[in-house]
């Protein structure tokens, strides 16, 4: 059957750059969010092979309760991030398809990307600008004076981490929000 005279498909207008920016920062996140939940899980297996001798002035069944909870802590934030990880994919995929469904959930996880990434880079901020006390620099062979050289080089790296994934996130919310009408 042919379409009726004068009929023509309607042409979508395409998608705007920034959604387009918000879909691939949702599908970056999935994959590196996937890559620690895995990296989470697969960890659990180092704290069987932890020396005792790292859990000082414990008894044997104090050492196995920790490792037990420390275990299902691990795993359990594994599979929080791997869940995580999907819907970052998937809502990723779907902005590309212009799914309105999409759009909401990127904007979920992008709120709360920029409330966890942002409460972290403050506390790494304030870790990074402030003293940092070291009180056992033991068996390290490193002065107190190089171990909070290393802590704060670390915190500083963590401000750069956390501060590129804030800005991803509100990025992205941002586009999300102000480009609804490139969603069916």
């Amino acid at each position: 059957m042919a379409p009726p005279a004068g009929w023509a498909p309607a042409i979508r207008a395409p998608l705007p750059g920034s959604v387009v920016g918000a879909a691939v920062v949702l599908l970056v996140m999935g994959v590196l969010t996937g890559l620690m939940g895995a990296l989470l899980l697969l960890s659990g297996s180092i704290y069987e092979q932890l020396p005792d001798s790292t859990f000082n002035g414990l008894d044997p069944s104090q050492v196995d309760q920790i490792r037990n909870v420390s275990r299902a802590f691990v795993t359990g934030f594994g599979i929080v991030a791997l869940v995580f990880a999907l819907a970052h994919l998937a809502s990723g995929v779907g902005v590309f398809r212009r799914a309105s469904w999409a759009r909401i959930v990127g904007m979920v996880l992008s709120g709360l990307g920029v409330l966890f990434a942002g409460l972290i880079l403050v506390v790494t901020l304030i870790a990074a600008m402030g003293g940092m006390p070291v009180t056992n620099v033991g068996g390290s062979n490193l002065t107190p004076e190089q171990m909070e050289q290393a802590m704060r080089a670390g915190a500083i790296i963590g401000v750069v981490i956390f501060g590129v994934g804030f800005l991803a996130y509100l990025f992205t919310l941002v586009a999300l929000i102000r480009n609804g009408r490139a969603f069916d």
